[in-house]
């Protein structure tokens, strides 16, 4: 953490604030924090920070989104999915190890069940049970799709 805080400390004053090195510090420094845990308003401080930096990526939304979805404010997590799945093709290659299409799609349709649209959260899942080629988000797709069969 305390690295990618000074690195992006530095690359501000030297560089600006405005640049994606900016953006990918801050990213990180977030991640650092919520793999410490118990400092969970500065790791979103560091994902919201760097959302702002760059409203247009998908990366920081797709982060705050899993974060309040995860402490149970839902709403908010919808609003950071929505803003992720729109620009869902501009992530940058640094971070697609962990960060990809699949996953910021998946995260998308789960957010969607807080709506009353559950026809358009099948069609998605279905739609993208069939392009997936990673084996891990494969079978989250198909729980998502046991949740809405023993539903009905």
């Amino acid at each position: 953490y305390i690295n990618y805080r000074r690195t992006a400390r530095i690359n501000a004053s030297t560089q600006g604030k405005n640049n994606i090195n900016q953006y990918l510090y801050n990213i990180m420094s977030g991640l650092s924090l919520a793999n410490a845990g118990g400092r969970y308003l500065c790791e979103l401080y560091d994902f919201q920070y760097a959302a702002s930096l760059f409203p247009d990526r998908p990366e920081a939304h797709y982060l705050i989104s899993n974060y309040f979805s995860w402490r149970g404010y839902p709403q908010l997590g919808i609003f950071n999915a929505n803003a992720a799945y729109k620009s869902i093709n501009s992530i940058l290659p640094q971070l697609t190890e962990f960060i990809n299409n699949d996953i910021i799609k998946l995260n998308y349709i789960k957010s969607l069940w807080y709506t009353p649209n559950f026809e358009l959260v099948e069609d998605l899942l279905l739609s993208m049970k069939q392009t997936c080629e990673n084996d891990f988000i494969k079978l989250q797709v198909d729980e998502e799709l046991n949740k809405i069969y023993n539903g009905k």
